[in-house]
């Protein structure tokens, strides 16, 4: 948006990260080189259809060998699955170490979205295979799962590192963990809609989405709409009958913690105290029952929009209250809503009719940044990247919630709401 604070300054030139942030290895023994192809491909298994997607036999047959031939480089599925997360695990941590060279928190942020958006524009043009989404590191065994989230988790401690003043304490860092996740959900979320840019405009995407977030969303305090948790709860018991609700709230919990795959109809029964014969008689598969949790996911979205609209009041006031009312539902015991990583369970005819949905959700969340552009009560800010870094901001308050001490963890929905109508540098969070 020409004029915008999303062309906001702070991103410098830099030279590219090092081999270790994703790009295939031209060096290395034979087997080396052909474990990294597989692990290459594999990632995009993983992107397309989930961990527990992932067979053995397709990987083989795109890499040109035999299913037998692949056990020599990976004796299991799983095996095979932490490597792949491995490898994108290293190539954050190097774009982390790269960008924590820069000369304060905000500059170091800014390079990092850079070298981020630098990858991504790489393996969109072709030039490099993609890295495998970390979202489903929970569909991994129980041992790879672990050592994959530990892993993770090292990674959260640098990215936090960023974002302290240097040098920054321990407590300094722990401080800025919850500001850090908010982060890399924001950049991992950018692969459900990078690929609508093209790779030269993704220089400019990087600046804009980074303006956003370091500087919020709002130019001052808004006046917080105090009815949000009642509100949030009035429109969850929109279901009908009740058993109804409860039973997709169950569902939806038990698919986003587990994954589709993962996420039985015995573990689901299990959570209901039904038995699986009661929930075959709602549906005849196992697909339509994750269609449900979709569509019940939409409408409970658009009725929360819905209601915000209906009660007036200025555009700032009606995005403030959106937003946390949105993050309010996924947090609360009403809620959660479907995560996107379900979507890669879907069949792919499926998948385009609950995309074309998610897409007229963020088309209206982005005229809703847009009135308040004009009204002057939101800053000038690309209102398309807007509405993204609000559904992911939506998307991940689960897991943000993770990282918050309980006292601060009883407020979730302002606490994730706040970073991003303020900005993540902003004195007005109580966690920075």
């Amino acid at each position: 948006m020409p004029g915008s604070e999303g062309d906001g300054e702070g991103l410098r030139t830099a030279p590219r990260a090092a081999a270790s942030d994703g790009r295939q290895r031209k060096g290395g023994s034979k087997r080396e080189r052909r474990r990294a192809e597989l692990v290459a491909i594999a990632s995009a298994e993983i992107n397309e259809h989930g961990v527990r997607g992932l067979v053995l036999a397709d990987v083989a047959e795109r890499a040109g060998m035999t299913k037998a031939n692949l056990t020599y480089y990976f004796r299991r599925k799983e095996d095979l699955a932490a490597a792949c997360f491995d490898r994108a695990i290293d190539a954050y941590k190097a774009m982390i170490a790269d960008a924590s060279a820069a000369a304060d928190p905000e500059a170091r942020l800014a390079e990092l979205f850079r070298l981020y958006f630098d990858q991504a524009a790489r393996v969109q043009a072709g030039e490099e295979s993609p890295l495998a989404i970390l979202s489903d590191i929970r569909a991994l065994e129980e041992t790879e799962q672990e050592r994959a989230v530990a892993r993770y988790g090292e990674m959260l401690l640098a990215a936090a590192a960023l974002l302290a003043p240097q040098p920054a304490s321990e407590g300094e860092i722990l401080r800025s963990v919850p500001r850090a996740q908010m982060i890399l959900v924001q950049l991992f979320w950018s692969a459900a809609w990078s690929s609508q840019y093209a790779p030269d405009d993704y220089p400019q995407v990087a600046r804009r989405l980074f303006a956003i977030l370091a500087r919020g969303l709002t130019p001052g305090e808004p006046g917080w709409n105090g009815d949000w948790a009642r509100r949030a709860k009035e429109i969850a018991h929109g279901d009908s009958p009740d058993d109804r609700a409860e039973f997709f709230r169950t569902a939806t919990r038990e698919i986003n913690r587990l994954g589709f795959r993962g996420a039985s109809i015995d573990r689901i029964a299990a959570g209901m105290k039904l038995t699986k014969g009661a929930i075959y008689h709602h549906f005849d598969t196992k697909d339509a029952l994750l269609e449900a949790c979709f569509e019940r996911s939409f409408a409970h979205m658009w009725r929360i929009i819905r209601a915000a609209e209906a009660d007036g009041g200025s555009p700032q006031g009606q995005l403030v209250t959106v937003i946390v009312a949105l993050v309010a539902f996924q947090t609360g015991d009403e809620g959660p809503f479907l995560r996107d990583t379900a979507l890669t369970a879907l069949r792919s005819e499926r998948r385009a009719v609950v995309l074309g949905e998610w897409n007229r959700i963020i088309l209206h969340l982005a005229a809703m940044v847009t009135e308040g552009i004009a009204a002057g009560e939101v800053r000038a800010v690309d209102a398309l990247l807007a509405a993204q870094a609000i559904s992911a901001t939506v998307n991940a308050a689960d897991e943000i919630n993770r990282f918050l001490p309980e006292n601060l963890a009883r407020n979730i929905a302002e606490l994730c709401a706040r970073p991003l109508l303020f900005g993540v540098f902003s004195e007005k969070l109580p966690f920075a």
